[in-house]
């Protein structure tokens, strides 16, 4: 189950760095690197955890995972289309549809019947705005990590 669980927690993480590459506020160019590793991060973990999935579970969710990978690179190949904002909605919808056949695969493969249904979304408000407003401020808030202070990268 924790396998399950990683493996789509990490589509999200690895779609939403996507989004937040693609929407990046103009000024604030020098984030980039950083988005661009994390998607990179996201999907090594999500091809490892599809490994683990292989061994561990049923094929009908071993495909449903196989098929969000490959949504999650359309994500990713929107931030280096001619129109990446469209082009992600349109890679979005994608990834939201396989996104719920993995759901159903791995509830299916546990016996749980009456999968809820996908209603939840974030479309048509300012949360996304906010949050990376939010997170801007958290960013600029932090301290800048001193030479005595081991560094994240070790």
């Amino acid at each position: 189950m924790e396998t399950l669980v990683n493996f789509f927690d990490t589509s999200f993480k690895l779609r939403d760095s996507c989004r937040q590459l693609i929407v990046l506020t103009p000024g604030k160019e020098s984030e980039i690197p950083q988005l661009r590793k994390d998607i990179v991060s996201a999907h090594d973990h999500e091809t490892d955890t599809l490994t683990r999935l292989r061994l561990l579970a049923p094929s009908n969710v071993v495909r449903a995972a196989e098929i969000l990978h490959e949504a999650d690179h359309d994500v990713i190949d929107s931030y280096l289309a001619e129109a990446p904002a469209e082009q992600y909605r349109e890679a979005l919808a994608k990834n939201q549809a396989a996104r719920g056949k993995f759901i159903d695969a791995a509830r299916s493969a546990f016996n749980l019947k009456d999968s809820a249904p996908q209603s939840h979304s974030h479309d048509g408000t300012s949360w996304w705005k906010f949050r990376d407003d939010t997170a801007g401020l958290n960013s600029a808030n932090s301290p800048a990590p001193s030479s005595s202070e081991p560094s994240s990268s070790t």
